[in-house]
């Protein structure tokens, strides 16, 4: 009877093992096919129900923020808007699969950030030469869209991430400590961010 119970607790620990390591792929996995094939992801949203631990709104931001980065979410990164995107392209209703897609989307809220409505006096942009050159995103960006900001500074730093420094009149580059963390972001998601942030293009 001890060696029984034994293994049944050996058991539950090697479970809970596997859901902590399999949760982030499917999240991934989930998040990289829904603008190409929504419907391919009512599959994986079941298996990410069944792997749900649970709740974000039990837990405290330090839990919270860890629970993000096990599914998938990268807090410091993921804006609310991108969620809503998320939203438009699942199920909803009384389609297949909408509950699994209302619960994944209830999750990235909860671990994205929201926008405020301070304007910024002029931006930084820290890139990598190399990711530049192999990064479509950032190489887009910087080569098409960046001159069409007039308060933005693109500064190439090798070995930098790409990160977005936003500074307040009479800031400069050592004092402001506004950082945005842009490493996954679209290029078009970049161009968004800076037309709110500094008031428009030009």
């Amino acid at each position: 009877a001890i060696l029984a119970q034994v293994v049944q607790a050996a058991s539950h620990r090697v479970a809970r093992f596997i859901i902590r390591r399999t949760a982030p792929c499917f999240v991934m996995a989930g998040l990289l096919v829904v603008w190409a094939r929504p419907a391919a992801l009512l599959v994986l949203l079941s298996c990410f129900s069944e792997l749900q631990v649970h709740a974000l709104g039990d837990s405290s931001d330090a839990d919270n923020e860890a629970l993000c980065k096990e599914r998938g979410f990268a807090c410091e990164a993921l804006r609310c808007q991108t969620c809503d995107r998320l939203r438009d392209a699942l199920p909803t209703g009384d389609q297949k699969g909408a509950a699994d897609a209302e619960q994944v989307v209830a999750d990235c809220l909860a671990c994205c950030q929201q926008v405020g409505d301070e304007t910024f006096a002029s931006a930084v942009l820290y890139v990598c030469p190399s990711q530049v050159e192999v990064n479509q995103d950032i190489e887009h960006f910087v080569k098409q869209v960046a001159s069409t900001f007039d308060k933005l500074v693109v500064r190439k730093v090798d070995g930098a991430r790409p990160m977005l420094q936003l500074l307040r009149e009479g800031e400069d580059a050592q004092d402001a400590a506004n950082y945005v963390n842009i490493r996954g972001w679209k290029s078009d998601e970049i161009r968004d961010f800076l037309a709110l942030k500094l008031g428009g293009t030009r």
